[in-house]
């Protein structure tokens, strides 16, 4: 019997969760939805999914803020958590990091680039 695996997506853009949700639909995975911070925040801790990819750019809280919040709950502090943005990569990593995400995915998004990113972080995390 195969693990269930949720993923949480926290982005404004219903244009870009579709394309997240086309790209990792066929892999069986569940997926668990949210337009801004503070309900990402309330889903991530209600529901403790195995992968957040999170939008740097939310409306009322930033994405950065978002992951720092969920870093001191230890029910989830170690969840990976995916940053997504249209910023350089650059700046991005490093900001990234400053955060305390795992990693960075661009945007526009490329599926084989989504599905390497979010299969390494799960396989890290079952780990």
């Amino acid at each position: 019997m195969k693990e269930e695996v949720n993923i949480l997506i926290v982005e404004d853009n219903t244009t870009n969760m579709r394309v997240l949700m086309d790209f990792l639909g066929d892999k069986g995975y569940n997926f668990l939805m949210a337009q801004d911070g503070a309900k990402g925040v309330k889903v991530a801790l209600r529901r403790k999914p195995d992968l957040i990819l999170l939008d740097i750019n939310l409306p009322e809280i930033s994405g950065y803020d978002v992951c720092k919040t969920l870093r001191q709950h230890e029910e989830i502090k170690d969840t990976p958590i995916v940053f997504m943005s249209a910023l350089s990569r650059n700046e991005a990593q490093h900001l990234t990091a400053e955060a305390g995400g795992d990693d960075y995915l661009p945007k526009p998004f490329q599926k084989s680039e989504v599905l390497e990113i979010v299969e390494t972080h799960l396989n890290r995390s079952k780990s």
